[in-house]
């Protein structure tokens, strides 16, 4: 396997990066589905799998074995979405920054495609962030391409397209910037396609110290981010109310801890404010940080539990159940003629 370059350098006094070459070497004559990354770089969680679509089998012509990928294309279509999920097929991969680190990528070093008559004639590098790879539809964060392929004119023929150039400087001019703790998700997709047994094949076996397929880029030290609490007030608390969550959130949306100042007044159990009897405490949220944020200030507010007052049975907190017209009695009216008397209970 050829060896991951890196280079190290100073940035701009606070960022700290090493360049990345995080690529695959793809099987011939495989019968996988999936092949994993040979690199496991520095700030990158890895290896991570490259595969084809669900159902697609491994297809490479036995007299040409240096390519990887299917041979089942939906024919027709002008783009890769919305049909990058169901109507076309896909080689797709993902990768994780690691806590304190940020990737950027900004080309690749490396992509071939391969093609037979009826196969696809266009791709494109689908990427998309906070998702999986079955939910790229109606549209990816980034759609690079589509880039056009040759096609051979005669049945039984594969052509190879380098689309290196071009992906690189699509990528180039749009860089991905993932930041720590976050997944990018990837989608090389062929689509476009006269038939539906045409081959389109990541082309394999590149020459000795390349890959056949490669993101390249920087890894970048990150410092640590401040991050805030917001933290409603309680409003007014009556003694025998349910237990409730006390509602604050940290800007970074690392989950928030509590301390009751009084625990024989309030207690936190479960993250819930479980009240214990009239009076008042101080409820202080927390956020310890991680790697990649620092603590954030404490924030308090009190907490006051009241009695409750008869005219708090007619506020919405309390539910009113009404029965009308219950008969209690019947009688004569000044006419004598049988009257029902009726009350409403509330």
């Amino acid at each position: 396997m050829p060896a991951v370059a890196f280079f190290l350098f100073i940035g701009n006094g606070i960022l700290r990066a090493q360049s990345i070459l995080l690529g695959w070497d793809l099987p011939t004559n495989s019968t996988t589905n999936t092949v994993l990354s040979a690199t496991n770089a520095s700030g990158v969680t890895g290896p991570k799998s490259i595969a084809m679509a669900s159902g697609i089998s491994p297809n490479v012509y036995s007299t040409d074995p240096y390519a990887w990928g299917g041979s089942s294309w939906t024919p027709n279509g002008i783009s890769p979405g919305p049909n990058a999920t169901t109507n076309n097929d896909y080689f797709a991969f993902d990768l994780t920054a690691d806590s304190g680190k940020q990737v950027r990528i900004t080309g690749v070093s490396r992509l071939i495609l391969q093609v037979s008559q009826s196969g696809p004639k266009k791709w494109s590098l689908l990427y998309a962030e906070g998702t999986n790879n079955s939910e790229f539809d109606p549209a990816p964060l980034r759609n690079y391409g589509p880039f056009d392929v040759t096609n051979p004119t005669t049945s039984g023929v594969v052509l190879d397209t380098d689309i290196t150039a071009q992906l690189s400087a699509a990528i180039s001019n749009n860089p991905i910037l993932l930041t720590a703790g976050k997944t990018g998700y990837f989608r090389l997709v062929g689509f476009g396609g006269t038939g539906t047994s045409g081959s389109g094949r990541i082309v394999a076996n590149a020459p000795a110290g390349t890959w056949d397929f490669a993101l390249i880029g920087t890894v970048e030290e990150m410092p640590k981010t401040n991050q805030t609490i917001s933290f409603a007030p309680f409003g007014r608390r009556l003694f025998g109310d349910d237990p409730f969550s006390p509602g604050a959130m940290a800007s970074s949306g690392l989950p928030v801890s509590y301390v009751s100042s009084d625990p024989s007044v309030a207690v936190v159990s479960n993250n819930l404010l479980v009240m214990k009897k009239v009076g008042t405490t101080l409820i202080t949220a927390s956020q310890a940080g991680n790697g990649d944020y620092y603590a954030a200030p404490d924030v308090s507010q009190l907490l006051t539990i009241s009695q409750i007052q008869p005219a708090d049975y007619l506020t919405a907190r309390y539910g009113i159940s009404t029965n009308p017209g219950i008969l209690f009695h019947v009688t004569n009216d000044y006419k004598g003629v049988l009257t029902n008397l009726s009350l409403d209970l509330y």
